[in-house]
């Protein structure tokens, strides 16, 4: 496992240590069903939120019954230490985890070509997608455009995983 990864209730595989390992501004893990794509973006995410305390960290799926299903029982399963503990506290109405340390796990969704002008102006200087290849590649390139901060101390990273197929293959 990745030293660099500090979730205690999550254990990478090789492939997610190979992708926990990355120094690149932007990473994909891609594969088939199952593969463990999920995971590895919210303890990717999770780390990055540990390590840089008041950055904000957005996560996206296509859909908020997709969040409900996928993204929030992760972040649930890997954070449940921190959540126990109090260092960790959900803000459902705003979909948002916020951290002790200040960092924010922001939950967002694309649904349509107007969800994405809800992102005018906002700097994310991380930008998790899980499965990129249900969105159009139009939605993707002004989420980048967004992929940004003013603050030196944090990274800009893209973060994404994804099955083969779909509309943004």
């Amino acid at each position: 496992m990745s030293t660099r990864v500090k979730v205690p209730d999550y254990t990478a595989s090789e492939r997610q240590s190979v992708f926990h390992q990355s120094v690149a501004d932007e990473k994909l893990y891609g594969g088939a069903a199952g593969g463990g794509k999920t995971a590895a973006i919210v303890a990717e995410a999770k780390t990055i939120t540990l390590e840089f305390p008041g950055i904000p960290v957005n996560l996206f799926r296509r859909t908020i019954p997709e969040l409900k299903a996928t993204i929030i029982p992760e972040i649930n399963k890997q954070a449940g230490e921190y959540i126990r503990a109090g260092h960790m506290v959900w803000h459902g109405q705003d979909r948002k985890f916020t951290l002790s340390n200040g960092s924010t796990l922001i939950l967002n969704y694309l649904d349509n070509d107007n969800d994405i002008y809800r992102y005018q102006g906002t700097e994310m200087p991380v930008i998790a997608v899980d499965e990129l290849t249900q969105f159009p590649q139009s939605w993707i390139e002004y989420l980048k455009t967004r992929n940004r901060t003013s603050n030196p101390d944090w990274p800009v990273m893209f973060i994404a995983g994804t099955n083969p197929g779909g509309i943004g293959h």
